[in-house]
């Protein structure tokens, strides 16, 4: 009866951790969001403001997509610089 009882709880679980990753149906695995931003490099030292850089992202919702587009762009930047006035150039689902 023990075993029972820890079977129920596990498997909710094990179901809720495989849908979380995107084990659900393959429409919904193949579904998500696809986002491109423009930010412009901005000198830390100085403030001065220079040439834009792109970035891509995906993510399951479309704020999440933008967020890992900025992440991108971002990450792009040369030491000394930060992105900012980032501009959401094209999003789209799937």
């Amino acid at each position: 009866m023990r075993k029972l009882r820890t079977v129920g709880p596990l498997a909710t679980v094990a179901a809720t951790v495989l849908l979380s990753f995107g084990f659900g149906s393959p429409a919904q695995a193949a579904r998500g969001w696809t986002a491109e931003v423009q930010c412009y490099k901005k000198r830390i030292s100085d403030g001065s403001t220079h040439a834009p850089i792109i970035g891509h992202g995906t993510g399951k919702t479309e704020d999440l997509a933008i967020a890992a587009a900025k992440k991108h762009a971002n990450d792009q930047m040369p030491p000394g610089y930060r992105g900012v006035h980032c501009d959401t150039k094209k999003t789209k689902r799937g």
